[in-house]
């Protein structure tokens, strides 16, 4: 899901600068590149607290984007 994210145009984020993009592609790369000192815990955390919004910006992106 995050390397989705990275290849979606920049003037689609852009146009939701309240999703921390950055911090998305910073997760994937610490969950591929530091996976031994990956705190499970934290993990699920960031699950629960952010995925629901992002879930909510990819269908705003979708609707505004893709016309679906």
């Amino acid at each position: 899901m995050c390397e989705s994210v990275q290849k979606l145009p920049n003037d689609w984020k852009n146009a939701y600068p309240e999703m921390e993009w950055n911090n998305i592609a910073g997760f994937r790369n610490r969950l591929t590149h530091e996976y031994l000192s990956v705190d499970l815990d934290i993990v699920w955390n960031i699950i629960e607290k952010y995925l629901p919004s992002l879930e909510k910006t990819i269908e705003a992106m979708a609707q505004e984007f893709w016309n679906v």
